[in-house]
């Protein structure tokens, strides 16, 4: 386990169920079973929606960004997070709790339902001429 990946996990304690997973060369952090976070490369980064961008941007961050096969660079949803940030028990705790909301928002989304299938055709009974 890296120096940075056991320090975000001690600044997190506080969070229920927090665990760390390696992934994609790096590790995902989780709070039971959302994943809200990574620690890849020396950097943490904490997942991002409308509703915290704001935050992020304010303070300068960008997205991650992987390399495609295609070489085409691409943008997660997980921002770096600032080192004053990472310093600060009580805001990363703050910014981690708002990247767990936008991981439940993502996991909540509405599922897209069947149109109820309509009712089989019965056959009426047949009827019997009388001789």
């Amino acid at each position: 386990m890296s120096e940075q990946l056991s320090f975000i996990l001690d600044q997190l304690s506080a969070l229920p169920g927090l665990r760390s997973r390696a992934m994609f060369g790096g590790h995902g952090l989780y709070s039971g079973t959302a994943i809200f976070g990574m620690v890849i490369d020396g950097q943490t980064y904490l997942k991002v929606g409308d509703s915290n961008r704001p935050d992020f941007e304010a303070r300068g961050s960008k997205p991650f960004m992987y390399a495609h096969k295609s070489g085409k660079a691409i943008a997660m949803s997980y921002w770096e997070v600032p080192d004053e940030v990472l310093d600060d028990r009580d805001e990363l705790l703050s910014w981690a709790r708002a990247s767990l909301r936008v991981a439940g928002e993502k996991t909540k989304a509405p599922k897209a339902t069947k149109a109820p299938k309509a009712p089989k055709a019965t056959k009426a009974p047949k009827t019997t001429k009388a001789k």
